[in-house]
């Protein structure tokens, strides 16, 4: 008896690991296909979506057959920008350049955010990891004029003066997701360099071997939907987005994917060190966001934790006027999640995050 029992929970381990190193329970075909028509539905204009297990990959373009719709390759990320922007800053702290724990004022004039009264203490970890207490820019109601207008804030100067004098709820080491945290980051590395911050980005990324990764916007297939409900889908090409490190990167699931694997299982962007830091995790307390089931509670520095189902992936999730982005890696499997479209607003977001990625993709790797 006691050897039927040790065989027994041997097959179960030897099932088990089975299971863990394939764990895809649908097939390439029949997951596009769910994927597809969850796009059709909701009238996703186009989406690129990579999905990378250990050895295999499922990577496709749908594009909807309306008449109107043009092929989009390369895609606005972005938030996921962030994410990027992390590590160009945690590369010039590995050289001596940036201190990680020295006060931001060290760097930039601090009369510049003399509506912080912290601003002495606040350090460059604080901004990587939203605990700077600075409220976001973008939640200015001028903003929001400002672009409808078409008429966003061209720099950091304009968008730092854009940011509020923080009430109580701001504090010093809360966390509190703001823009403002990475356009001060690139100011400090302009101050450090004397060069533009996002030439610096785009060298940087050309230098790895992402060549469809920069701030340089496609000269073609611009166009991008806002819909709040699926019967008000508006054509949004012609609205105006500047952003630089906080969310202005364009980039490709290919491109990301390579990242991916470049940051997490070669190793070879950041060193050790730094990449133990950037998986510092801060819980995000009150701005936790649901995905349905999946949940992204902490964050790192310039990096997402998102969990579902007891599995958890790491990575970045980006949404402006005009894109939504979605780029994650499990670190237990090494099974990579990208999704890159070109359509933003409730509906939009809804159908992505929720009906594509939580309810098709989440359960079907």
């Amino acid at each position: 008896m006691k050897m039927i029992l040790k065989i027994t929970m041997l097959l179960s381990i030897l099932v088990s690991v089975a299971c863990k190193k394939n764990p895809i329970v649908t097939s390439k075909d029949e997951l596009k296909s769910k994927i597809s028509a969850a796009a059709k539905a909701n009238h996703i204009p186009t989406m690129s979506v990579l999905i990378k297990w250990k050895d295999d990959e499922l990577k496709f373009l749908y594009k909807d057959n309306a008449s109107d719709i043009e092929q989009v390759n390369v895609y606005g990320i972005g938030s996921t920008t962030k994410m990027l922007s992390s590590l160009l800053i945690l590369k010039y702290i590995e050289d001596g350049k940036i201190d990680l724990e020295a006060s931001i004022t060290k760097y930039i004039d601090k009369t510049m955010l003399s509506q912080i009264p912290w601003v002495d203490s606040i350090k460059v970890r604080n901004l990587l990891s939203n605990t700077s207490g600075i409220p976001d820019y973008i939640q200015n109601p001028d903003w929001i004029k400002m672009a409808m207008a078409a008429l966003p804030p061209k720099n950091t100067t304009e968008k730092v003066k854009l940011i509020a004098a923080p009430d109580s709820t701001f504090k010093l080491g809360r966390f509190s997701y703001s823009s403002s945290n990475f356009v001060i980051l690139e100011m400090i590395l302009e101050s450090i360099t004397h060069h533009k911050a996002t030439d610096i980005f785009n060298a940087f990324y050309a230098q790895l071997g992402l060549t469809h990764t920069s701030f340089n916007k496609p000269t073609t297939g611009n166009q991008a939907f806002f819909a709040q409900t699926v019967d008000g889908v508006s054509n949004v090409s012609a609205w105006e987005e500047d952003y630089g490190f906080e969310g202005g990167a364009y980039s490709t699931t290919e491109d990301l994917s390579k990242l991916m694997q470049l940051i997490f299982i070669d190793k070879t962007v950041i060193n050790s060190k730094s990449l133990a830091n950037m998986q510092t995790w801060t819980d995000t307390d009150k701005f936790k966001l649901n995905y349905g089931n999946g949940k992204i509670t902490h964050y790192g520095l310039g990096l997402m934790k998102y969990e579902l189902g007891g599995r958890t992936f790491i990575g970045h999730p980006g949404s402006t006027l005009k894109y939504q982005s979605f780029a994650f890696i499990e670190p237990a499997t090494g099974i990579q999640v990208i999704l890159l479209t070109n359509c933003s607003g409730k509906h939009y977001n809804h159908a992505v995050l929720i009906e594509i990625i939580d309810q098709i993709i989440s359960q079907n790797i």
